[in-house]
């Protein structure tokens, strides 16, 4: 069977769809886990940054289904912010969602993605 181009898109459309799917899957399922870990983040970093002036980093680490790590960010302008990525794996594909606090928290924050597809 020769594949044309109407064909081609609708494949395309397919894994889109699906891949939309997944994520919203995804979001469900973790909402309530990541608002929880990220009250305890917070607590953690104003108590750190008060002794240590900086923010508390974490190398990436297992915690369940998630994996997560935080970073520290500097600003032209010297000042500090932080960033927690949560990771997940669900069959070859892997997803990561960013929460920034601090200047650049705007630009640093975003819902899941697709980082890795073993289709592609």
């Amino acid at each position: 069977m020769k594949m044309n181009l109407s064909h081609f898109r609708l494949i395309c459309l397919f894994f889109k769809i699906i891949r939309i799917m997944d994520i919203n899957t995804i979001k469900i399922q973790y909402s309530a886990i990541i608002f929880d870990k990220l009250k305890i983040f917070e607590q953690e970093q104003s108590d750190y940054i008060k002794e240590n002036s900086k923010h508390l980093q974490k190398k990436r680490y297992k915690d369940g289904d998630l994996d997560i790590e935080v970073h520290e960010y500097l600003c032209l302008n010297g000042n500090i912010g932080y960033q927690v990525f949560f990771y997940k794996k669900d069959g070859k594909n892997e997803y990561v969602k960013s929460i920034g606090y601090g200047q650049e928290a705007e630009f640093r924050t975003y819902d899941w993605r697709l980082i890795n597809n073993e289709l592609i």
